[in-house]
């Protein structure tokens, strides 16, 4: 009977160690758990004031444990910091269709790359969907580059050609070409 009140005993502290485990993991995750605002400009100006305070449990607040992930502490100086608080001083609003948000910084409309979505609590930044934001703007300002290179050497070919080094024939440019090819209309060739 002695063994059975030892083993009873020993289940009901591991019942008891499980709990209290469970209850602090709980607690930690609400702590570090994305905070969710009333509306979506709350929510932009609480990740604003956290970004201007450098209070990095407001930012964390305000996008979440994994902020980092977005704002990586090594790569945004202080005068990144200072260029975008700059910006939104001059200009900022929050463009709502729906249950989705967006926010725009400056006054040429810089798009913030993490949307803010409506949830049951309120207001989050959606930092699922900001990986993808991100993504897509990256390809962007490659095809940008891209067609920077392409209009360059388009240029350099009309500058080789208008020197004439070879002493030939003109003939024309790539650009002249297309510019001056007839339309081809269906049914003649």
């Amino acid at each position: 009977m002695n063994k059975l009140n030892i083993s009873v005993r020993a289940q009901a502290r591991t019942a008891l160690a499980c709990v209290a485990v469970a209850a602090s993991m709980g607690l930690a995750s609400t702590a570090l758990a994305q905070k969710a605002f009333p509306s979506p400009e709350a929510a932009a100006d609480a990740l604003v004031a956290g970004v201007a305070t450098s209070d990095d449990a407001a930012v964390r607040d305000a996008l979440g444990a994994n902020y980092r992930r977005f704002i990586p502490a090594d790569s945004v100086s202080h005068e990144d910091r200072l260029d975008f608080l700059e910006a939104w001083s001059r200009a900022h609003k929050v463009v709502t269709t729906g249950d989705r948000a967006m926010v725009e910084v400056g006054r040429h409309g810089w798009t913030l790359p993490i949307p803010l979505v409506k949830s049951a609590d309120g207001w989050k930044f959606d930092v699922a969907a900001a990986p993808e934001q991100m993504r897509l703007r990256r390809i962007g300002r490659n095809e940008l580059a891209a067609i920077q290179v392409t209009l360059a050497y388009t240029d350099a070919q009309d500058e080789y050609h208008a020197a004439n080094p070879d002493r030939q024939a003109v003939r024309p440019s790539g650009r002249q070409a297309l510019c001056d090819a007839q339309p081809v209309i269906s049914g003649q060739a």
